[in-house]
């Protein structure tokens, strides 16, 4: 059994209500630090960093009314020629602190004078030494490849960043970050159900769900992000294929691909589309598609359906319906004999180096 995977997705809860609880001393640094305002912010990450990133880009960029860019390190030769130290600020996302590429990248942009702001685990790695200031992920050490805690874990600290650095520009109202609480509050409350009712939902169809050669995760809004966690750990622990669209692009994309055995995991995140997606899974379905809904919102009932509850806004599936795909990952992986608790290959990363 992938024991200590599935240990790390019920540690979840507890690690995001004590950074709620002891918020004020986690990021005591970043607020009493001496940081400009700037016009833009660049997050760089790798793998699941990459997509936490990308997530709390778009929060960001949406709460500070600045631009908010996530991106591979290295894809910033272009950004680094045309931006200006004084006007942005780079957050460099590792959670272990050893990815070889954002160490390269941290040392090249405090070279070119800007101020970079490391976020990881272990404030004494490689990464983490390199910063001009050092925030930390307080979600403890993670040995399991496959990344749960230290991906929500990041998602968080870097949304309690942007909040605070809202706060310290001006820019973020005491009420944003009060709402901000409240819903991730009923996340937290909401998650020991949640992580109940995925692990019955995947017992129930683990069988099927093993089957599966190829996975389509489709989701709007906020839930983009965390269909694209959720596929990437269905393919580094299934060792299928697993792609994630955005609902309008499927739309306008791939729906040729509608045929008998395909099968969709559909994530509605948010009411603005949630009807269109209704029509859409029960089209394909129709079509002989072998569909599965995980969704926090008013949802019809069914054995094809994951109901669960919590927020309603879109940002928060990250807390809520990412766990399902979590869960989907050690569940799919023991149904097919792969252990997902070792890597596969013990010397990939030394013979790559891709870790310091």
């Amino acid at each position: 059994m992938a024991q200590k995977m599935m240990e790390y997705i019920k540690e979840q809860p507890a690690i995001w209500a004590r950074m709620a609880e002891e918020r004020e001393d986690i990021f005591r640094e970043l607020k009493e630090c001496e940081l400009n305002p700037v016009k833009r912010i660049l997050i760089i990450g790798s793998g699941s960093s990459y997509i936490a990133a990308m997530a709390a880009a778009d929060f960001m960029e949406k709460i500070l009314g600045i631009e908010t860019t996530a991106s591979v390190p290295t894809r910033l030769s272009g950004f680094i020629k045309v931006l200006k130290p004084e006007d942005t600020l780079v957050l460099a996302v590792s959670q272990s602190g050893k990815s070889t590429s954002t160490i390269s990248a941290v040392k090249e942009w405090r070279e070119k004078g800007f101020t970079v702001i490391t976020v990881t685990s272990d404030l004494k790695s490689p990464v983490a030494l390199q910063g001009n200031l050092h925030q930390l992920i307080a979600c403890g050490e993670e040995t399991v490849g496959p990344k749960t805690k230290g991906m929500t874990g990041t998602v968080l600290t870097l949304t309690f960043m942007g909040l605070v650095l809202g706060q310290r520009w001006n820019r973020v109202e005491e009420e944003q970050f009060t709402h901000f609480l409240y819903e991730l509050n009923k996340s937290i409350k909401a998650a020991h159900s949640n992580i109940e009712a995925s692990m019955d939902f995947c017992k129930r169809n683990e069988d099927l769900l093993a089957s599966m050669q190829h996975f389509t995760l489709i989701s709007e809004e906020a839930g983009y992000y965390t269909v694209q966690e959720g596929a990437l750990k269905i393919l580094e622990t299934l060792y299928v294929p697993a792609s994630a669209y955005e609902f309008e692009e499927y739309l306008h994309g791939i729906n040729n691909t509608i045929e008998p055995g395909l099968c969709n995991l559909f994530l509605p995140a948010g009411t603005h589309n949630s009807e269109r997606m209704a029509v859409l899974e029960r089209y394909s379905r129709e079509k002989g598609c072998i569909n599965f809904i995980v969704t926090s919102l008013d949802w019809e009932s069914g054995s094809h359906v994951l109901n669960l509850s919590g927020s309603q806004e879109p940002y928060f599936s990250m807390f809520q319906a990412l766990l399902a795909f979590q869960i989907m990952s050690v569940y799919g992986s023991e149904r097919k004999c792969i252990e997902c608790d070792t890597p596969k290959f013990h010397d990939f990363y030394r013979v790559m180096n891709t870790k310091a």
